[in-house]
C-alpha cells in the first residue's frame, strides 16, 4: 500500500513492480496479444458471407447479354455490365 509518506521515486518503483507482475500473468501482456478464436470465427463468417454474395451475384450474370459483351470486350472473365456492377457495389 502506498502511503502519504512514500516518496515519488518509491511510488514509481512500486507501480512498476506491479505492472511487471501483471504483465507476467498469462494473457495480460498486450505485447504478445494474439487473435482469439472468437475473432477469427468472425473473420471466417465475414469471408463466407462475402464469398456467397459474390457467387450469387455472378450466378445471375451468366445469362446477361450485356455482361457477356463486357467480358468479350475486356477479356476479363469477371467483367460485369454497368447494371450488375452497380448492384455489386450496392449502388442500385
Amino acid at each position: 500500500m502506498i502511503t502519504a509518506m512514500t516518496s515519488n521515486r518509491e511510488k514509481k518503483r512500486i507501480v512498476q513492480a506491479g505492472v511487471r507482475r501483471v504483465m507476467a500473468t498469462t494473457g495480460w501482456n498486450p505485447a504478445s496479444f494474439e487473435t482469439t478464436d472468437d475473432q477469427s470465427a468472425v473473420g471466417r463468417a465475414r469471408d463466407r458471407i462475402r464469398n456467397e454474395t459474390a457467387a450469387a451475384l455472378y450466378a445471375g450474370t451468366d445469362e446477361c447479354v450485356d455482361c457477356a459483351r463486357a467480358r468479350a470486350k475486356s477479356g476479363d472473365e469477371t467483367a460485369l455490365c454497368e447494371r450488375h456492377m452497380k448492384e455489386a457495389l450496392g449502388l442500385d
